[in-house]
């Protein structure tokens, strides 16, 4: 993961703070192995936020305004040049579509 340029993104499936979470398996130790590894959250570096203090959110669970969560990310180990959440289009999914240029 280390040798060649990559950009990891998708559904991670963990918040922080969820329940039943381990610190083996916690948003946390993601981020924590992938910072190891050289790569950096796009969304968290553009807007300088912490981790579990996201102002977005990237998934309404069942299609619910009133269950927002942040658990998309999109992880590179290579510079970009803009990263951006697009808008929620709930006729098209519960998640929110994320655009990296690189």
């Amino acid at each position: 993961m280390k040798k060649f340029p990559a950009v990891i993104s998708g559904d991670m499936n963990c918040y922080k703070g969820q329940a039943g979470e381990t610190k083996q398996y916690s948003i946390e130790a993601i981020f924590s192995f992938l910072e190891s590894m050289g790569y950096v959250s796009a969304y968290h570096k553009k807007t300088g936020e912490l981790l579990g203090k996201e102002s977005k959110t990237t998934y309404y669970h069942r299609f619910n305004e009133n269950s927002p969560f942040f658990l998309d990310y999109t992880f590179s180990n290579v510079a970009f040049k803009s990263y951006a959440l697009c808008e929620w289009n709930k006729e098209i999914s519960d998640h929110v579509a994320q655009m990296i240029e690189l």
